[in-house]
């Protein structure tokens, strides 16, 4: 099964609805099959939230973290997501943002996870550089010519 995004933050959903669940019911829910349902949720939360001081990840993931038996398994579904899978503007603007989000795991207790993490920042950084020069060169006077 396919459950990417079933339930996130999108155009047709105003609202994820797991956002109306509290934690603790998750949780309890996720003990019920074991590891399946902590691998379903972090394929359905948003793994970005807007704050007052910008983008941060989803407190969730920490917790998820944490109560997981597959950590790597968790932290791949959790890698996907650094990609929009739809935009408007800059995606390197993007992509530079939701890299700053990783930072404060790449100091994480956890060596897997902070490793991950730091890997991740880089990759995603590199990424943004490339579509950085991407979009410049795009707007580039006579990159378009159709002579």
């Amino acid at each position: 099964y396919n459950f990417k995004g079933i339930f996130r933050s999108d155009f047709q959903l105003n609202e994820n609805p797991l956002k109306s669940i509290p934690d603790s019911n998750i949780f309890e829910w996720c003990e019920l099959e074991g590891e399946d349902r902590y691998q379903l949720i972090a394929l359905s939360i948003d793994t970005f939230i807007n704050t007052d001081t910008g983008i941060k990840l989803n407190p969730l993931l920490f917790s998820l973290f944490e109560r997981t038996s597959n950590l790597p398994k968790l932290l791949e579904y959790v890698a996907t997501d650094i990609r929009p899978s739809s935009y408007s503007g800059s995606l390197y603007q993007i992509l530079f943002k939701r890299a700053e989000a990783f930072l404060p795991l790449c100091s994480h207790n956890d060596r897997i996870i902070s490793e991950w993490a730091s890997k991740l920042y880089n990759s995603v950084i590199d990424t943004a550089r490339r579509n950085q020069v991407e979009e410049e060169n795009f707007r580039r006077p006579g990159y378009q010519s159709f002579e």
